[in-house]
C-alpha cells in the first residue's frame, strides 16, 4: 500500500511537469502527461510501475475523457450543419482510409494492421481543436462550428469503433461481416434508446439539483456511472456509455454551473489515463521505427490537410476557410489511443507506441502550422491564383455550394422530404399493419378450421385481399419516391426544366449516369485489388442507386422533350421520307 502510495504522488508530480511542459508550448495537456508516463514509466526510468490502483485510475480517467467529449459536443451542435458535416466526414473518411491502408500496405503491415491504421489514423483530436480554438475565436466561427459538427459525427463513429471492440474475440483473427454488424446495431439501439428517455428523466431529475454544484457534481458522476455499468452489461465498453451521459447533460441548462468542477475532475483522471498509456509506450520501438514515424506524420499531415480542404473547399467555402478547417483537423485522435489500447493484444505491432508518437508529432505541427495560418493560407493561394485548372475548381465550388443549398433546410430537396416524410413513413406502417393483420388471421384460421378446403380457399382470399389493400399505400410510396427522385436530380442540375434545355437536361442525365455506373462498377474491383474485405464491396449500390435516379430522371426529360417537340419530330420524319422517296 505504501508503495502504491508513493506510485500515485510520484506521477502527481511528474503530471504537474506534463501540464507545464504542455501550457509552455500550447498544447492539450494529454501531450504532456503522455511524454513524462513513456520517461518514467517501465519502457524509461522506470520510477513508476503499473499497479492495480494505477490501473483503476486510468480506467476512470478513460471513462472521464469520454464524459468530457460528450458535454463538450452535443449532438444538437450537428443539426444546423447535418449534411456538409456528413459530407466532410465520409469523404475525409473514405480518403484518409484509403491512402493510410495503401501507405501501410506500401510498408509491409499485414492486411489486418493496414485496416486499423486506416480506420484509427482517419480521427481528428478533439481537445487539440477545442484548445486551438480557444486562443483564437476572432475568426473562422463559421468553419469552427462546421469542424464542430464533423467531430461529432467521428466521435459517434470512434464510440462503434470501440463498441465493436469491446465484442468481439480479439483471440480470433476472423473479422465476419456479422461480427461488424451486431456489436454496433447493439451499441446503436442502446445510444437511441437511452439518449431518448433518459433525457428525458434527466431533464426531471435535475430540477433538483438547482442552485447546488455539490449536488449537480455527485449527480452528473451517478448518471456516468449508471449509463457506464449499463453499457458494460450489454456487453459494450464503459466508455460508450460515458459517451452518452456527457451527451445527455450537455443539453441540460442546469448542469452548466457545474461545468468548472466537472471539468476540473475530468482533468485529473483523464491525465492518470495518459500517463499510463505513456507508460506504456516503448522508447526503444520509438527510436528503432523513427523513420517509419516521421514518414507517416508527414503524410498523415499531407492526407489530412487534403481531406478536410478539398471537400471544405467543394462545399461553398473559400480557400482561406479551406485552409484554417484543415489546421483544426490535422492532429491524430485520442481515439486513436483508446482503439489502440483495445487493439494491442490482437496484433504483434506496437499500435500505443505507433500512435503515441504520431500524436506527439502531429500535435506540434498542427500547433506550429495554426499560429502561421494566414503565411500558410496567402501562400497556397499564391500557387493557385494564376492556375487556370483551380479556375474550373472554382467554378465546381460555386456549383456545388447550390448543390448543397438544395439539401440544406429551406433548399428544394429538404423540404421535400421533410413535408413527405410523415405521409412516407405513415404509409410504410399501412403495409406492416395490413401484413401483420393477414398473418395473424391467417395463422389463427390454422387452429380453427378443421377442413383442408375450406382453409385453402379461405388463405387464397386473404391473399387477395391483402394484395390489393397493398397497392394503395404501394402507390402511394411509389408517388412520394418518384418526388424524391425528381428532386434530388434536379439539385444536381445547373438549367430548368424547360422545353429549351430538355435536351441539354437529358444529356446531362446521361452524363452523371455514366459517371456513378462506371464508379459502381469499378469500387469491387478497387477493393479486390486493394485486398480488403469482401463486405466492402457492398458499397457499389450507393453509386448504383443514384444513376438508376440519373437514368429515371433522363427518361422523364427525354419523354418531355419528345412531347414538346412532336411536331418538329413528324414534319423531320416527313421530309427524310420524302427525300428517300
Amino acid at each position: 500500500m505504501a508503495a502504491d502510495l508513493l506510485s500515485f504522488w510520484i506521477i502527481i508530480f511528474f503530471c504537474l511537469l506534463g501540464v507545464i511542459f504542455s501550457s509552455k508550448f500550447r498544447l492539450p495537456s494529454a501531450i504532456g502527461v503522455l511524454l513524462f508516463g513513456m520517461i518514467i514509466g517501465p519502457h524509461g526510468l522506470s520510477l513508476v510501475h503499473e499497479t492495480e490502483l494505477i490501473s483503476l485510475f486510468s480506467e476512470i480517467g478513460a471513462i472521464m475523457l469520454l464524459l468530457f467529449i460528450g458535454i463538450e459536443f452535443s449532438l444538437e451542435k450537428i443539426m444546423k450543419h447535418t449534411l456538409r458535416a456528413s459530407v466532410i466526414f465520409i469523404f475525409k473518411l473514405g480518403f484518409m482510409f484509403l491512402f493510410t491502408y495503401i501507405l501501410a500496405a506500401l510498408f509491409h503491415f499485414s492486411i489486418l494492421d493496414a485496416l486499423i491504421l486506416g480506420v484509427i489514423l482517419s480521427l481528428s483530436s478533439t481537445a487539440i481543436f477545442a484548445k486551438l480554438i480557444s486562443h483564437d475565436t476572432s475568426k473562422g466561427f463559421e468553419e469552427a462550428k462546421l469542424m464542430s459538427a464533423v467531430l461529432i459525427i467521428e466521435d459517434i463513429f470512434a464510440i462503434f469503433i470501440i463498441a465493436f471492440l469491446s465484442q468481439i474475440d480479439l483471440s480470433n483473427n476472423l473479422l465476419s461481416l456479422d461480427l461488424i454488424l451486431f456489436p454496433i446495431l447493439i451499441s446503436l439501439l442502446v445510444l437511441l434508446f437511452s439518449y431518448i428517455v433518459l433525457k428525458a428523466f434527466v431533464e426531471r431529475i435535475s430540477i433538483l439539483a438547482k442552485g447546488s454544484a455539490e449536488v449537480q457534481l455527485f449527480l452528473v458522476l451517478s448518471i456516468c456511472a449508471l449509463l457506464s455499468s449499463l453499457a458494460a452489461y450489454l456487453g459494450l465498453s464503459y466508455s460508450v456509455g460515458a459517451f452518452l451521459a456527457g451527451s445527455i447533460l450537455s443539453a441540460s441548462k442546469v448542469f452548466k454551473t457545474s461545468e468548472s468542477p466537472i471539468n476540473n475532475l475530468i482533468l485529473l483522471f483523464s491525465a492518470f489515463f495518459f500517463f499510463s498509456i505513456g507508460m506504456l509506450v516503448d522508447p526503444i520501438f520509438i527510436y528503432s521505427s523513427l523513420l517509419l514515424i516521421l514518414v507517416f506524420t508527414f503524410m498523415l499531415i499531407i492526407f489530412k490537410f487534403l481531406s478536410v480542404s478539398i471537400p471544405v473547399y467543394l462545399s461553398g467555402f473559400d480557400g482561406r476557410s479551406a485552409v484554417f478547417s484543415s489546421l483544426l483537423m490535422l492532429t491524430t485522435s485520442e481515439f486513436a489511443l483508446l482503439i489502440a489500447f483495445q487493439i494491442n493484444i490482437l496484433s504483434e505491432f506496437d499500435f500505443i507506441s505507433f500512435v503515441a508518437a504520431l500524436l506527439f508529432f502531429s500535435s506540434i505541427i498542427s500547433s506550429l502550422l495554426f499560429s502561421r495560418e494566414a503565411t500558410v493560407s496567402a501562400s497556397l493561394n499564391s500557387l493557385t491564383t494564376f492556375n487556370g485548372f483551380f479556375v474550373h475548381i472554382k467554378t465546381f465550388s460555386l456549383y456545388m455550394r447550390s448543390v448543397v443549398r438544395r439539401f440544406e433546410p429551406g433548399g428544394a430537396f429538404y423540404t421535400a422530404f421533410t413535408s413527405n416524410l410523415e405521409k412516407l413513413l405513415s404509409n410504410i406502417g399501412f403495409l406492416v399493419l395490413i401484413y401483420l393483420i393477414s398473418f395473424f388471421i391467417k395463422l389463427n384460421m390454422g387452429e380453427d378450421m378443421n377442413f383442408l378446403s375450406i382453409k385453402i380457399y379461405s388463405i387464397e382470399i386473404i391473399d387477395i385481399l391483402t394484395i390489393i389493400l397493398f397497392l394503395i399505400p404501394i402507390s402511394n410510396i411509389l408517388k412520394i419516391l418518384n418526388v424524391l427522385v425528381k428532386e434530388f436530380a434536379e439539385s444536381f442540375h445547373f438549367v430548368t426544366r424547360k422545353k429549351s434545355n430538355l435536351l441539354t437536361r437529358t444529356f446531362a442525365d446521361l452524363a452523371f449516369f455514366f459517371i456513378f455506373f462506371v464508379v459502381a462498377f469499378l469500387t469491387p474491383i478497387a477493393i479486390s485489388i486493394l485486398s480488403l474485405p469482401v463486405s466492402f464491396q457492398m458499397l457499389f449500390i450507393i453509386p448504383l442507386v443514384l444513376s438508376f435516379i440519373f437514368i429515371m430522371d433522363m427518361a422523364r426529360s427525354a419523354s418531355e422533350f419528345l412531347k414538346s417537340n412532336r411536331r418538329k419530330i413528324k414534319k423531320k420524319i416527313a421530309s427524310i421520307k420524302i427525300r428517300r422517296i
